[in-house]
């Protein structure tokens, strides 16, 4: 769920900025996403931002959208979605609907995550999936801050709060995905 709504934010954001972009050459980002991003159908999300007044996208050969935007734009769009991964980290401390977690940290580009839980609620539960959005937001921060889809990479430590053993880790995406 919250992977989702901050791919929609992130789209949404670029779609609106995009839309009203007036910069000239010298002071624009070109951002490539993977097709990954778009779950699939990249015809729609290309339509969707088309819809919007976005002008400048471009479908390339490997299913990779490249959108133009001002440099300008990009800041505020980093900005919001940093601020939309920051809290989407605070209402898994907050909402009641990941007990086990005590803590969360991360550092500046979302490309490591530590989740600091009580263990033995944590292995007892599906709390797990909390772990896989964090990592999917990182994903997504790096990917629209201009990383290559093949250098996109986040860590999760899963660590107990009580001992600060880190009991389990995961590379997103891995290699199997």
């Amino acid at each position: 769920m919250i992977q989702k709504k901050l791919f929609f934010l992130a789209l949404t954001a670029l779609f609106a900025l995009t839309a009203c972009s007036g910069g000239g050459k010298s002071d624009e980002v070109e951002i490539t996403l993977p097709a990954s991003l778009f779950m699939g159908d990249v015809d729609a999300a290309v339509e969707n931002a088309k819809s919007r007044g976005v002008t400048d996208v471009t479908v390339n050969d490997d299913n990779t959208v490249t959108f133009v935007l001002s440099a300008e734009e990009h800041e505020k769009l980093m900005k919001d979605l940093k601020d939309e991964v920051v809290k989407s980290a605070e209402e898994m401390l907050t909402s009641g609907d990941y007990m086990s977690v005590k803590d969360i940290t991360f550092n500046d580009d979302f490309s490591e995550f530590t989740m600091m839980v009580d263990r033995a609620a944590y292995e007892d539960s599906l709390e797990g999936f909390g772990a896989l959005a964090l990592a999917i937001s990182g994903a997504i921060y790096q990917a629209f801050d201009g990383v290559p889809a093949d250098e996109v990479s986040v860590t999760v430590n899963i660590q107990d709060f009580d001992t600060g053993e880190v009991f389990d880790s995961f590379e997103y995406p891995n290699e199997s995905e």
